[in-house]
């Protein structure tokens, strides 16, 4: 008895038509080629058959999962304190990748964009758990304030504080 490969590889007008064959039971194929066209004809059950289609160099894999793909606000937001006062709580973001995994070491840049005051750092840097934070004292003029924290590479997040 002849034995078949698994994947059967044929040449068919510029594309490559990998044929792959599963089966549980033994199986005979009669092939017969007219032209460019390949004919299998199954002659005993089988499992499955799939064809896969390939063009070179027309999908690409990025499989760089250390980049950032999302900065998520962890903690502070929509606070309230005093003018010239420090929010009660810090303002916390967390790194992480497209899958949701921590980012060590991510620089998130902070700054005030409106309602004036400070802010601890203008720069920070993710610890292991991904997170970093920043103290934001109020301004000295009561109203809403915007804080800004963002990393390269994904979009920034706002807190908002409103100063009594």
């Amino acid at each position: 008895m002849m034995h078949r490969p698994v994947a059967d590889v044929k040449k068919v007008r510029g594309f490559s038509f990998a044929i792959i064959l599963f089966h549980l039971i033994r199986q005979r194929f009669a092939h017969f080629q007219r032209g460019t066209m390949l004919f299998l004809r199954k002659t005993t059950r089988a499992i499955g058959l799939v064809v896969v289609l390939s063009v070179a160099g027309a999908c690409t894999l990025n499989t760089d999962v250390s980049s950032p793909g999302a900065l998520l606000i962890q903690s502070g937001d929509e606070q309230t304190a005093a003018a010239n006062t420090a929010l009660p709580v810090p303002l916390g973001v967390i790194v992480v990748t497209q899958f949701g995994e921590p980012i060590k070491n991510a620089l998130v840049t902070w700054s005030v964009q409106s309602g004036g005051g400070s802010l601890s750092a203008s720069s920070t840097l993710s610890d292991d758990a991904g997170l970093t934070s920043v103290t934001y004292t109020t301004g000295p003029v009561a109203g809403p304030a915007m804080i800004r924290a963002q990393v390269h590479g994904v979009p920034a997040v706002t807190f908002h504080a409103t100063i009594n």
